[in-house]
């Protein structure tokens, strides 16, 4: 399996300054920023990998995923949205072949363990 993972920094303004938050992520482009409606907030979607073991899939085996979370771009800092936002996050099994159907050979309650082990953007001192 091969990946591009990328240390993203991004520089947020307002009226206070700046602030400059990092984040590791794969494949961050344009289609990475969002907006759902017009005036409304802008999200980063932040795509992350998981492996999770047999143990812990429906049909036990090991399976990998991206997963794809949303944080909404503040002033000047980034807020994970809640948990069924837009539907997000989003849970894909890599295949090796085509997917964009959202997983069900992982437990919601599984997948919400897992996502603690994911980073999320911080601001950078």
């Amino acid at each position: 399996m091969a990946a591009i993972g990328q240390t993203i920094n991004s520089v947020l303004s307002g009226k206070d300054g700046h602030r400059s938050h990092e984040l590791s992520q794969f494949g961050f482009d344009t289609d990475s920023l969002m907006q759902f409606k017009l005036n409304a907030p802008r999200h980063w979607v932040v795509t992350g990998m998981v492996g999770a073991p047999s143990t812990e899939s429906t049909d036990g085996r090991d399976h990998f995923f991206w997963v794809y979370r949303l944080f909404r771009i503040e002033i000047e800092s980034l807020k994970a949205e809640p948990d069924g936002f837009e539907e997000f996050p989003k849970w894909i099994q890599y295949m090796h072949r085509p997917n964009h159907k959202e997983t069900n050979v992982l437990p919601t309650s599984r997948r919400r363990a897992l996502e603690k082990g994911l980073t999320t953007p911080a601001p950078v001192q």
